[in-house]
């Protein structure tokens, strides 16, 4: 039986097998054979050629399709900076912001390395349990971690006048301005084309007010783009929590300035709960 049906379908077998080789992962290959198998036991030798090239130009279609769209194995499209590059500046805030988008790029074949320039982050304490927790994930995942000045002497020169401005009003504007503006020109000085942040991942930021503030440091460099990727949709929120929890990282209970743990802690004293206590808190400890 085995050489008939090698006899009859020797040259729909090689074409097949020619579009299995060359063009189709092992997952439509496997699609081939139970298909061909099941309209064989189905039909015996009826209409056999008919089926066989069927599935040959539906595993071709699937194929063309899968390509198109650049869908990953979660359904996700795979991720295109907004210019012809496969090189990425990713400025980094924190580590569970950065999980999410990291994953991400890494699963789109995109080559990147982490920007940490955050001298905003107060006081000095804070700022070196955020930055190491980032650098730990990177490490993880085999990712270069740039690790620029804790000028923060300058952060507060730049935000002066604006110490009682709300969270998300101009004194944040500033607050990215200055990180994206030193961000841009060490993108420039080292050969990328795009550059992009973790910013706005959380929910509590305004992402049209941190895209403005990308876009106005890249245009200061010819050749420079500002990526505005909403890494907040597609699911992208809520694996940001569940890498947290899985890689335990530390919760961080305020924006990171001086102004905002001040506030943030007036705002809990008002509803009377204690105040922060820094370093003691990480995803899945409630679990």
């Amino acid at each position: 039986m085995l050489l008939f049906i090698t006899l009859c379908f020797k040259s729909e077998i090689y074409f097949t097998y020619h579009y299995v080789y060359e063009f189709i992962s092992l997952n439509y290959f496997i699609y081939i054979c139970s298909s061909f198998l099941s309209v064989l036991y189905a039909n015996l030798f009826a209409g056999y050629k008919v089926y066989i090239k069927k599935v040959v130009c539906d595993t071709v279609a699937i194929k063309s399709f899968n390509h198109t769209n650049r869908l990953s194995s979660a359904g996700r499209k795979t991720l295109d900076p907004p210019v012809n590059t496969n090189n990425v500046l990713l400025h980094s805030c924190c580590a569970p912001c950065a999980g999410d988008v990291m994953n991400e790029m890494s699963r789109s074949g995109i080559e990147y390395k982490i920007l940490f320039y955050n001298p905003n982050i107060h006081p000095t304490k804070e700022y070196d349990i955020r930055k190491n927790e980032n650098k730990r994930y990177a490490d993880k995942l085999d990712v270069c971690f740039i690790d620029l000045d804790y000028d923060k002497e300058a952060w507060f020169q730049r935000t002066k006048g604006y110490e009682n401005e709300p969270e998300r009003g101009y004194r944040c504007t500033l607050c990215f301005d200055m990180r994206f503006e030193r961000t841009a020109l060490y993108a420039v000085e080292n050969g990328f084309k795009v550059f992009t942040s973790t910013l706005g991942t959380s929910r509590w930021k305004n992402l049209e007010q941190i895209n403005s503030c990308g876009i106005r440091a890249a245009e200061k460099y010819e050749n420079l783009t500002y990526w505005t990727h909403n890494w907040r949709k597609q699911g992208g929120a809520n694996r940001m929590v569940e890498i947290s929890k899985k890689e335990k990282f530390y919760q961080q209970e305020y924006c990171g300035c001086a102004y905002s743990l001040r506030d943030t802690n007036q705002h809990r004293k008002e509803h009377g709960r204690d105040s922060i206590k820094l370093g003691v808190k990480f995803y899945g400890d409630s679990d």
